[in-house]
Formats: structure tokens, C-alpha cells, sequence
């Protein structure tokens, strides 16, 4: 290459790290949502260290770009840039690239007129991206303008390129590769570098004869030509200083790397024209050949990674528009014990899944059935034939449609009033009242699902005991409900608490199971009872946890998700359901203080005794003195003061 031929500047285009697209993604879902308003970014120039073979990159976007946090090393500097992520496709093909190039020229141009550019040089490399995020195929399409003022062709060598070593002096080689000034452009002055701020018109003669260098990172390796990062900066000095000629030191590395050469340059009377901007490399053309890059992030991800985000996206999507304010990551950390893994267990399950609650522990002793597969949603036909019981198939099952589901099983059968226990069975339900104690006291919610009313007992006591939520379902032929037990603690502006499943009962909980036909031994009900009762018995939890009051949550008072009821009734005989309301039974035998304290004063024996002699919870908690009080009056149904003394 000779003197007065024109200049040829090697092209080099945005690279981006998977890192940049997994956290562009991150932040499309959960902080800018709808927000589509430019941002900005930076990029990482990365300066070549080889006279021989082609750079793979000048502009690199990682994780750093969208953070804020950029830790060059001494072979790279931080770009300024601007980012915009489209909402939709129509609206990305549909950008206006002439008028976005324009804008950004004409904002170096005024930097460049003012002398701006010599405190902050590095924006005459400034960027813009335009993007769109389809974030349910991880996918990305995007496309880059580096703004260029004027066309190569105004530009030729006035001298030829050379080595920069044979230049400079090895002192002054030392001074370069050892210097402190930070930036990508910076000016050499008496072979000394110095901030581009520090030259005035006074140096323009020494610009123009080269005595004076600018020194540009160079991301371009070839052998004797600049990368083009220095085409803004060839043009920014020359119409600044008014000078025909400059020296460019393209730094690759060390000096022994770099390559010096003289331009010289006609300024065009019409700067306002820009010369290029826009990427014309594609892996995809788009409406009216707009070209564009198309990243798949799937491609790079783990299946389990894939599954994590992808569950996350439909309720992240609430907050962009429905419920800003959702507590994703609260509702994500909870702990729940399903007390039943049949056909109310399995639909619970499935329901908390879908609100991305994966802390779930299953309790069951029984076995998966030929008759369970089709009603109970989370067995199969293997399971059957295995007889595999069901909290661990449950628990299996949920593994293989999330595979990062936290779920646990345990076998056991709960113990239950009226089913009494022998002194070789003591030791052994002595075990597992401790174990299901732990169990309850572990976990952030108790949901009480089982076929049978007395099962439903004791882990309403030990709720109640622990102060956990517990959340109660149960089926009827048609009917079902729905029930959200009360905190140990009233409600604040009440007074009161919500009732338990037990506080409307004048009788404590017996052998229900006994003596019963083949229809009263297994749940008999219309199919779609259960999936309603066990959505229910979710939504409800939810609201409670997204409540003000959380657990206290008043049940006129609205929260996030609208009123947090104490009980739904539904009947499939007139597709309605009502939200009742009731306030807890000072003699319940589920959750009065007085249950709750004789259980802390005896522990398990009080509680084989009353599996023995289920008629103790009613003497115990003072049922038993207010019906005899009433046996002989008109029958009164108790009031909501009543002492049970």
C-alpha cells in the first residue's frame, strides 16, 4: 500500500456472550416487562495482539454490558452504547434504521463540532442494538449500528503503512506499552502519551506533520491495515484541528505488535450525510432484507436449565401487566406437607407446581391401584402394577414432569381418633407422632387431603400447635369445599379467629371407616369435583400468602389477588360457589387452646389415649360440660363467647 491510494480499514462486528442473552432475558421478564425504552449498555473493545491472521471480534457484549460492572484488562476498553429490546417482532422488523443512524451521527457531530470528543473520545465508537427477545424459544433477534461519519473513499494513505517498533525508540516503546492513561484513544506527544484533552489548536501543526500520534486500540490483526475504530477518529481530529493529515498508532498489544500510518483526508462540505452504520452481515433476512442476527440460546442450555426458565415465564408474565407486586420468590420458597396423596393430593400438587411451589413432601401408606390412574393425575398404569405407594409415586412423578421439583415421600399412616392402638403398637405410634410432628413444625403449610374426617385430626392440632397454615379440602358426591384454618393469633381488627375444619362439630371425631359399603369406602364423586376443590384449596393458599395480613388475612379485606375468603362451597348441582365465613369454637376439639395445651403438657401419650378414647377431646376441651349443660334446655347452637366452662 503507497502513498495517495485510498485507505482500506478492516471490518470487525459485534460479538455477544451467551451470558449477555441470559441476562438480557432475565431482565425482559422481570424488571423491564413492557418497557421498551432505549437503555444504556457498553461493550468491551478488544485491542488484537498479532500482526498476522484476521480478528474474530472488535466489539465483544457479555453479562458486564447489562450490569454496569466492566473490569477491562489493559488489552481492552469499555464502549458506550444504546440497547433496545422490542416488545414485538412487527415493531423490531419495522425499525427505522435511517433514522436511528442519522441520530446517532449527528450526536458525534455535535461532539465533534463543540470539542467534546477530546474528554470523552470513546463515544465517536459509540453503538446502538435493536433486539427482540422471544423468550418462550430462548430465541434472540438482533442488529447493530456503528455509525460511521464519512466514506472510506475520502480517505487515502499519505504515507505507507509501517511497523510501529521501527518508529518509535525502544525508550519510547516502553513509555507506550507502560503507560497510565486508561482509554482506548489517547494522543503521543513527544513520545510521551498524554489525554486527548490536553491538545489545542496550538497543536495542530504538530498534528499535521505527525509529530504527534493518535494512539487507537486496534481490534483488527491484519499486517498493514487499521480496524475500524479509527475511521471516526481520523475524521474527529482532522475537522476539529483543520488539518489535512494525521498519524494513527493502531495499538495491538505492545508496539512490537502495532502498526503506524498517515492519512489524509478530504473533509466533505456536507458532514450531515453519514457514510454507513448498520451491520450488513445476516444469518436470516427479515421483511425488506433487513438483515439481522439470530441467537438460539436453547442450543447452549442444560434441559433442566430449560424447564427452570421456561416454568418461571408464565408467572413472571402476571407481573408485567396483572399483579406487578407478586411475591414470586416468596410463594417459590414455601414449604408444603400434603396429609394425602389421592385424588385431592395429586391435583394440589399439580396446582402448586403451576404457581411454581416445588417444596412439596407427600404422606400416604397406601398404594397406587388399577383404579387410581385415571382420577388421580399423577399415576400410571406402571405404578399400578408395581403397587407403588402413592407418596412416593406422587413424589417420583412431579421429578419427571420438573425435574428440579424438591419433592419428598414419606409412608405413613396417620394416626386417627377412634382407631385404637394396641400396647404392641405404642412404641411404633408413638414413632410416628414425633415424626409427623417434625414433619408439620418443617414445613411452611399443611394441606389436609385425606378420604377420611378423623385423618384430618390430629394434623389440624399439630398445625394449629405450630402456627403453620393449613388449608383443608374435602369432597362430596357434588359439593366440595375449600377451608383455610385460623392463626393461633386473632385477627388484629376483629378480634377473632377463622374457624378450623372441626369447630362447627358437637361431637368429637370417631371410626368413620368402619362397617362401610364398597361405595362409602372409596371418595365417590362427580370427576370434576376434585380438580375444582383441589384449585381451589391452591388459590386460596396463594391469597393467603399474598394477603397484607398473610396468615390473619380478614376475609372482607382485599389483597393482590382480590379477597382472601375462610371458606368456598361449591355444589355441581347449580354450578355456584359461595365464600362462607366462621369464627373459631372455644371448645373445638381441633384447635382450642386447651387441646393445644394438654398436647404440650403430655405429648403422645394424650394422644394415644385419644386414639383409644376419642370422647377425651370432647371432656378435654369442654364440648362435653356445654352439652351436658344444654341436655335438658332448648337446644341453642353455641355463641361465638362461649367460655366452655
Amino acid at each position: 500500500m503507497t502513498a495517495n491510494t485510498n485507505a482500506q480499514f478492516e471490518k470487525c462486528s459485534i460479538t455477544t456472550k451467551y451470558e449477555f442473552w441470559s441476562k438480557l432475558e432475565s431482565l425482559k421478564i422481570d424488571v423491564w416487562k413492557l418497557d421498551d425504552a432505549e437503555i444504556s449498555t457498553s461493550a468491551i473493545l478488544v485491542m488484537s495482539n498479532s500482526l498476522d491472521g484476521k480478528s474474530d471480534k472488535s466489539l465483544e457484549l457479555g453479562l458486564e454490558s447489562l450490569t454496569g460492572k466492566q473490569y477491562p484488562s489493559i488489552y481492552e476498553a469499555v464502549i458506550p452504547g444504546t440497547l433496545k429490546c422490542h416488545n414485538t417482532i412487527e415493531t423490531y422488523e419495522a425499525v427505522d434504521r435511517k433514522s436511528i443512524l442519522h441520530s446517532e451521527c449527528d450526536k458525534k457531530l455535535d461532539q465533534i463540532r463543540s470539542g467534546e470528543f477530546l474528554k470523552n473520545p470513546q463515544n465517536l465508537l459509540h453503538f446502538y442494538v435493536s433486539c427482540y427477545a422471544d423468550i418462550k424459544g430462548h430465541t434472540f433477534h438482533w442488529k447493530v449500528c456503528n455509525s460511521l461519519l464519512f466514506p472510506s473513499t475520502l480517505v487515502s494513505y499519505a504515507d505507507s503503512p509501517k511497523k510501529a517498533a521501527s518508529v518509535f525508540t525502544i525508550e519510547a516503546a516502553e513509555k507506550i506499552d507502560n503507560r497510565t492513561i486508561k482509554g482506548p484513544i489517547f494522543a503521543i506527544k513527544d513520545s510521551v502519551p498524554v489525554d486527548l484533552s490536553t491538545l489545542t489548536h496550538s497543536d495542530s501543526n504538530d498534528i499535521a506533520s505527525g509529530k504527534i500520534q493518535i494512539a487507537v486500540y486496534d481490534p483488527c490483526s491484519t499486517g498493514t491495515r487499521h480496524g475500524w475504530t479509527v475511521r471516526n477518529i481520523i475524521f474527529a481530529v482532522c475537522f476539529y484541528f483543520k488539518v489535512p493529515t494525521v498519524t494513527i498508532l493502531g495499538l495491538r498489544g505492545t508496539i512490537s505488535s502495532s502498526m503506524l500510518c498517515s492519512y489524509k483526508v478530504i473533509i466533505p462540505e456536507d458532514t450531515s450525510k453519514p457514510s454507513a452504520g448498520w451491520d450488513k452481515d445476516s444469518w436470516l433476512l427479515m421483511a425488506g432484507n433487513l438483515p439481522t442476527h439470530v441467537t438460539d440460546l436453547s442450543q447452549f442450555m442444560d434441559d433442566k436449565l430449560l424447564a427452570e426458565e421456561s416454568a418461571k415465564l408464565n408467572l413472571s408474565l402476571m407481573k408485567w401487566r396483572m399483579v406487578p407486586e407478586l411475591p414470586l420468590d416468596d410463594i417459590a420458597a414455601k414449604k408444603c406437607l400434603l396429609v394425602g396423596s389421592g385424588t385431592l393430593g395429586c391435583g394440589v400438587a399439580r396446582n402448586l407446581m403451576k404457581w411454581g411451589v416445588f417444596n412439596i413432601t407427600f404422606i400416604d401408606r397406601g398404594n397406587v391401584s388399577f383404579s387410581n390412574p385415571v382420577r388421580q393425575n399423577l399415576f400410571t398404569h406402571a405404578d399400578a402394577v408395581a403397587k407403588k405407594n402413592k407418596a412416593v409415586a406422587a413424589a417420583d412423578a412431579c421429578k419427571l414432569i420438573y425435574p428440579l421439583a424438591n419433592t419428598k415421600a414419606v409412608e405413613m399412616s396417620i394416626p386417627m381418633p377412634g382407631h385404637p392402638v394396641g400396647d404392641k403398637q405404642r412404641k411404633g405410634i408413638q414413632k410416628t407422632i414425633e415424626e409427623f410432628d417434625k414433619l408439620v413444625s418443617e414445613h411452611d403449610a399443611v394441606f389436609l387431603l385425606t378420604d377420611s374426617r378423623e385423618a384430618r385430626w390430629l394434623p389440624t392440632m399439630m398445625a394449629t400447635k405450630h402456627n403453620k397454615i393449613a388449608i383443608n379440602s374435602a369432597l362430596g358426591f357434588d359439593n366440595y369445599v375449600a377451608m383455610r384454618h385460623g392463626s393461633t393469633a386473632p385477627h388484629p381488627k376483629e378480634g377473632k379467629r377463622v374457624s378450623c375444619y372441626f369447630c362447627q362439630d358437637i361431637a368429637e371425631p370417631t371410626d368413620t371407616l368402619k362397617d362401610r359399603t364398597l361405595d362409602q369406602q372409596c371418595t365417590v364423586t362427580r370427576p370434576g369435583i376434585s380438580d375444582i376443590a383441589a384449585a381451589n384449596a391452591v388459590e386460596l393458599f396463594i391469597s393467603t400468602l399474598t394477603h397484607p395480613s398473610k396468615y390473619e388475612a380478614d376475609h372482607q379485606e382485599r389483597g393482590m389477588l382480590g379477597i382472601c375468603p375462610h371458606q368456598v362451597r361449591g355444589s355441581m348441582q347449580d354450578f355456584a360457589a359461595n365464600t362462607i365465613y366462621g369464627v373459631n369454637y372455644d371448645c373445638c376439639v381441633g384447635c382450642s387452646p386447651k387441646i393445644i395445651a394438654e398436647y404440650e403438657k403430655r405429648g403422645t401419650e394424650f394422644i394415644l389415649e385419644v386414639l383409644n378414647d376419642p370422647t377425651q377431646l370432647s371432656k378435654i376441651s369442654g364440648l362435653h360440660a356445654f352439652l351436658e349443660k344444654v341436655k335438658d334446655e332448648d337446644f341453642a347452637l353455641p355463641s361465638d363467647d362461649s367460655d366452655c366452662e
